[in-house]
């Protein structure tokens, strides 16, 4: 199947065809990610265990920049 890149404002895309997307099972608005490698354009949908994983790696570091901002308190109530 050829596809043609199209111009979108200042960036370019490519249309999938409708089948191709409902035997995906995609809709408009989901997330997908994307593997370059060479001239090999992968695209996949990013799952709930990678969101949950982006997720909790976003809540592990604002706890690590709540302990380094509050570190003396924090080492204090430990000692107490």
């Amino acid at each position: 199947m050829k596809i043609n890149l199209i111009t979108i404002g200042e960036d370019t895309g490519l249309v999938i065809p409708k089948q191709i997307i409902e035997r995906l099972g995609w809709q408009a608005g989901d997330l997908l990610n994307m593997h370059c490698d060479g001239d090999l354009l992968e695209l996949r949908a990013h799952s709930a265990s990678e969101q949950a994983t982006d997720d909790f790696n976003r809540q592990l570091e604002s706890a690590r920049h709540a302990m380094r901002k509050y570190h003396v308190a924090l080492k204090a109530l430990a000692e107490s």
